[in-house]
């Protein structure tokens, strides 16, 4: 049983690392990083999810959002109709 469990609490850990290091990334306005991790975390959380409770769209929602500040932040003008 014991063997059993080591691959659980790595796949967890591995899951909280990416979503760490995306909230990281997102904190210092990073945010093609934050989408990359966030991105992962979800890809990561939906191919385990029988060993990890994870929100896979909730992770791609901010992906996304990560996204669009990325595409804001380097065209300011972006939205204004161009």
């Amino acid at each position: 049983m014991h063997a059993h469990e080591q691959p659980i609490c790595k796949t967890a850990r591995t899951y909280q690392a990416l979503t760490d290091a995306a909230q990281e990334a997102e904190q210092r306005h990073q945010w093609a990083k934050a989408a990359e991790f966030y991105e992962a975390a979800a890809t990561f959380g939906r191919d385990h999810q029988s060993q990890i409770q994870s929100n896979s769209d909730a992770l791609l929602r901010k992906a996304a959002l990560c996204r669009l500040a990325t595409d804001r932040a380097v065209s300011p003008r972006s939205g204004l109709g161009e």
